[in-house]
C-alpha cells in the first residue's frame, strides 16, 4: 500500500508536469505551423494533414518531457517547503531520500518512456512523415500543380470535378541550366500510378539569341513523367539520412558493423550518444529541480532559478556542441557526460549546504 505521503507527492507532482508538458507542447508545436500549413497547401485531406500534425510531436516530445519533469519537481519542492510540510516530515525522522522516493521513482518511469519515445517512436515517426509526403496516393498531383506549379513555373489548370484529371493546361517554366524559358500545352493530364501523363503535348522553347531561329517547337502524342520529379517541391524529396531513422538495436550493432561505407559509422555513434544522454536527463532534471527547489529558510528564488536556468542552457548546449565534434569522438562523449555528472555534483553540494545551513 502506498503510505498517504507519497500519493500526495505524486498527485502534486503529476499536476504540475501534465500542466507544463500540455503548454510546452502546445507552443512547441505552434512553432511548426508554418510546416504544417505548407503541407497542407499540397492538396491533402484533414486527415493526411492531422497524421502530418501527428507526426511533428515525436520530435520534440522528449525534450518536453525532460523540461516539464524539471519544472514539475521544482515546484512540489518549493510547495511542501514554503508550507512547512518539509520540516515537518524531517521532525518525524524521514531523511529526504524518503520523502522523494516516490518522485525518483516517477523519474526513473518517465526515462524509460523517453528511452523509447527517442529509439522507437521518433524513427519511425520521422520516416512515416517523409513517406506521407511522397504518398501520391495521399496528396493529389492535379491539385498540386495547380496551386504549386512547378518548381520556377507558372501553371494555370482546368481540374475537372472529380479532381483526377485535368485539361488545357499551360504551364511556363525556367531552367536555370540551360538558361532558357519553355511554354508547355496539354490538352489533357491524368495520373497513373506514379507517373503523371500528358496527352497532346506542345512545347515552346527558346534558343540564345546567336541562332538564326530562336523558338523550337515540338508537339508529343503523350508524355509521363514521375508524380515526384513532376510537381513535388525539392525541400519535401529530402530523404531522411539512415541514422536519423535507425532503431536502438541498429545503432548499437552499427558499433561493430556499420551500414554500408565505414565513413558514416561516426554518425551512427554520436546519434546513439545523443539517444542515450537525451534518455537519462529526465532522471537528472527531477533531482536538479527537487534539490534547488528546497528552501528551508525561505529565501527568495530569483537566485536558484538563475541557477538551474544556466545548468539547462549548458545541458542543451552541450548537446548540440556535440553535434559539431564528429572527428573528435572523446570530446564528444564527454559533452554527452558533463551535463549528468555537473547537475549531480551541484545537486549533492547544495543538499549538504542545507544540511549545514549555509543555502
Amino acid at each position: 500500500m502506498i503510505p498517504k505521503i507519497w500519493h500526495y507527492l505524486m498527485r502534486h507532482f503529476l499536476i504540475y508536469f501534465s500542466l507544463s508538458l500540455f503548454t510546452l507542447v502546445a507552443s512547441l508545436l505552434s512553432l511548426r505551423i508554418e510546416e504544417i500549413a505548407q503541407f497542407a497547401s499540397l492538396g491533402t485531406s484533414l486527415g493526411s494533414t492531422l497524421a502530418y500534425m501527428a507526426y511533428q510531436v515525436p520530435y520534440f516530445l522528449p525534450q518536453a518531457i525532460c523540461v516539464s519533469l524539471l519544472i514539475a519537481s521544482y515546484l512540489l519542492a518549493v510547495r511542501i517547503s514554503e508550507s512547512s510540510e518539509l520540516t515537518a516530515l524531517f521532525t518525524f525522522g524521514l531523511k529526504l531520500n524518503q520523502i522523494f522516493f516516490p518522485i525518483y521513482f516517477l523519474a526513473l518511469c518517465f526515462a524509460s518512456i523517453n528511452f523509447y519515445l527517442i529509439n522507437e517512436i521518433k524513427p519511425k515517426s520521422r520516416l512515416a512523415s517523409t513517406e506521407l509526403i511522397a504518398n501520391p496516393q495521399l496528396i493529389n498531383p492535379l491539385q498540386l500543380l495547380k496551386i504549386n506549379g512547378v518548381e520556377n513555373s507558372f501553371a494555370q489548370v482546368e481540374l475537372d470535378r472529380d479532381k483526377q484529371n485535368a485539361h488545357d493546361a499551360l504551364i511556363a517554366y525556367y531552367h536555370k541550366d540551360k538558361e532558357r524559358i519553355s511554354l508547355l500545352l496539354a490538352d489533357h493530364i491524368h495520373f497513373d500510378q506514379k507517373q503523371l501523363v500528358g496527352e497532346g503535348i506542345c512545347t515552346i522553347s527558346t534558343l540564345p539569341a546567336d541562332h538564326f531561329d530562336h523558338l523550337v517547337i515540338d508537339n508529343e502524342k503523350r508524355i509521363s513523367v514521375p508524380f515526384s520529379q513532376a510537381v513535388m517541391p525539392k525541400k519535401y524529396m529530402k530523404k531522411p539520412r539512415p541514422f536519423d531513422v535507425a532503431s536502438f538495436k541498429e545503432l548499437c550493432q552499427s558499433l561493430y558493423a556499420p551500414f554500408g561505407d565505414r565513413s558514416q559509422a561516426k554518425y551512427y555513434r554520436r546519434e546513439l550518444g545523443q539517444r542515450l544522454s537525451l534518455s537519462f536527463l529526465p532522471i537528472s532534471f527531477v533531482i536538479l529541480g527537487l534539490c534547488f527547489g528546497i528552501d528551508l529558510q525561505r529565501e527568495k528564488k530569483a537566485r536558484a532559478i538563475w541557477q538551474i536556468g544556466l545548468i539547462v542552457l549548458l545541458t542543451f548546449g552541450l548537446l548540440l556542441a556535440a553535434k559539431s565534434l564528429l572527428n573528435l569522438p572523446v570530446v564528444m562523449a564527454f559533452c554527452y557526460l558533463i551535463p549528468h555528472t555537473l547537475i549531480i555534483g551541484l545537486s549533492t553540494h547544495r543538499i549538504k549546504q542545507l544540511k549545514l545551513g549555509s543555502v
